[in-house]
């Protein structure tokens, strides 16, 4: 039984969303030291080692579907994940991990994502729906609950924040060298 499973842009190596996932992680262990994490990664054996949580590859849709079964929560964290630019498969991939997690009776959480822009007509049609869904929504900026309320999305509960990395905490100087020296 997992208490969360996060999905981001994870296991790629982007240091942006590698601060992210670090900082949703200290922020859920803050409130229970003891959470059992499941983040879909792109390299999981990679994202268990450096933040200590169980992985799944981000691809595998029967393991994803059989942990959702046995978790509580389903954060979409972090990042611009939201938005047609990079690409509508993308943003399909993002939305149909949602659209699974509520599937299978978890909450769902977006979590301060930047939202947008979704340019494209299906786009925002299907990411309407589909984030309507959502029980709770934290944003990095104004310009993405103006996204929102642009797509109709408003039975969520919906909240400004900021970006999950401001909340890291430095690492001290004897752990700077010492993973210097490992390289």
């Amino acid at each position: 039984m997992y208490d969360v499973m996060i999905s981001g842009y994870y296991g790629f190596k982007n240091s942006g969303d590698d601060a992210i996932l670090m900082a949703i992680i200290d922020n859920l262990r803050m409130y229970k030291k003891n959470i059992k994490i499941m983040v879909l990664s792109m390299n999981p054996k990679e994202t268990e080692k450096i933040y200590g949580v169980d992985s799944i590859n981000r691809f595998n849709l029967i393991g994803i579907l059989w942990t959702m079964r046995r978790t509580k929560l389903f954060i979409n964290g972090g990042g611009s994940l939201i938005q047609d630019i990079t690409s509508t498969r993308s943003l399909l991939y993002y939305l149909t991990t949602i659209w699974l997690a509520k599937r299978m009776g978890m909450k769902t959480m977006i979590y301060a994502n930047g939202i947008g822009p979704i340019r494209k007509p299906f786009n925002r049609r299907i990411t309407g729906r589909i984030i309507n869904q959502v029980d709770v929504i934290t944003l990095r900026e104004e310009m993405s609950k103006r996204e929102l309320d642009d797509l109709n999305i408003n039975r969520p509960y919906i909240k400004i924040t900021a970006d999950p990395a401001l909340s890291l905490e430095a690492e001290t100087d004897e752990n700077i060298l010492r993973l210097l020296e490992q390289e």
